[in-house]
């Protein structure tokens, strides 16, 4: 999976295929379980699937080094539902630690996919410290980096040894600068989160996770570039995350399209791939499950918008013929 060269190999093509084969087949029976029924794991699972779907269609056709990024970046859409649960609720994967192949990073990207958090911590964190760190490419250890905040964040909620660990980072001079600046820039928004920390999403409101969560990101999204500043990731991180397990435990009743939109302007930020960026998803969902709110225009709007830059360049606007008929089916919705 990590290596070009043995993905690429022929001899190694049909295990591949099989492999392949059978993780997309898993993938379609994700809508079978009860667990996945609420709208925010839906709107992953769907995409994991049709993110399976072309990842096999592409290694049948020969396009291998195509297949594989997908396959690479397969852990970001795993991650996508996975990081939607705190640590509180996560089944145990059971593996044989000694039977990991590959080096550090590729060691603890597997934990990361395989939610066995702590140890991806602590992996990361060996790799941040050995010699595979400083003769890799700087893109893994900037994710190494950002895995970690996505753990103490997302799952661990443990915002105080997180401002402990990037606190270190910022002042280790074998990183390069802009990776020292971005912890910096962590340290600060992981403090603001500590000093007015999220609702309980078991106990609280759906008025008082709404207004947490536009109270932590309407400021970010109205100020002229406050949204790319490193510690505003904080902010998106962590709204979302209040908003995925407080709608992942209630019923669809008790969920609003609003947490929709703000589930997709915090993906906005957050999503760091082409391959899994979620947001036009949660628009759509915004739009087919709340035709008649207020909200589902907004929607509406936004993923206008989202879908006509997407497919705007140099040449010009060039809407593909199903992307406007869909747009337009949308339209139909709204009342």
């Amino acid at each position: 999976m990590f290596s070009s060269k043995a993905f690429l190999e022929k001899a190694n093509e049909k295990a591949i295929k099989e492999g392949l084969t059978n993780l997309n087949s898993i993938s379609h029976r994700l809508p079978h379980s009860a667990r996945l029924s609420t709208s925010a794991f839906q709107v992953s699972a769907t995409a994991l699937q049709q993110h399976l779907d072309e990842l096999n269609s592409a290694f049948g056709s020969g396009r291998k080094e195509y297949a594989r990024r997908m396959l690479v970046a397969t852990i970001d859409g795993c991650s996508s539902c996975h990081t939607q649960v705190p640590g509180r609720n996560l089944p145990a994967w059971t593996f044989r630690p000694n039977e990991l192949k590959g080096n550090l990073f590729e060691k603890a990207e597997f934990m990361f996919a395989v939610r066995h958090y702590k140890e991806a911590l602590q992996t990361y964190q060996e790799f941040l410290k050995s010699p595979e760190a400083k003769n890799s490419a700087n893109l893994a250890q900037e994710t190494a980096l950002r895995r970690q905040l996505v753990i103490f964040v997302r799952v661990l909620r443990d915002y105080a040894d997180g401002i402990k660990t990037f606190e270190a980072y910022s002042k280790d001079k074998s990183l390069p600068k802009h990776m020292r600046r971005d912890a910096a820039a962590w340290v600060k928004g992981l403090s603001q989160v500590s000093k007015t920390p999220p609702p309980n999403p078991m106990t609280a409101t759906l008025a008082e996770i709404e207004a947490y969560a536009d109270k932590t990101i309407q400021p970010l999204l109205s100020q002229k570039g406050a949204r790319f500043e490193p510690q505003s990731f904080v902010a998106f991180l962590t709204a979302s995350g209040l908003i995925f397990d407080y709608i992942n435990n209630r019923e669809a009743k008790d969920v609003s399209p609003k947490l929709l939109r703000l589930l997709a302007e915090c993906d906005a930020q957050i999503s760091q791939g082409y391959f899994f960026s979620l947001t036009d998803n949660y628009l759509r969902e915004c739009i087919v499950r709340y035709p008649t709110s207020p909200e589902a225009r907004k929607c509406y709007e936004e993923l206008e918008t989202s879908l006509t830059a997407s497919y705007s360049g140099s040449a010009g606007t060039n809407i593909p013929d199903e992307i406007s008929s869909e747009l337009k089916q949308l339209q139909k919705m709204l009342k």
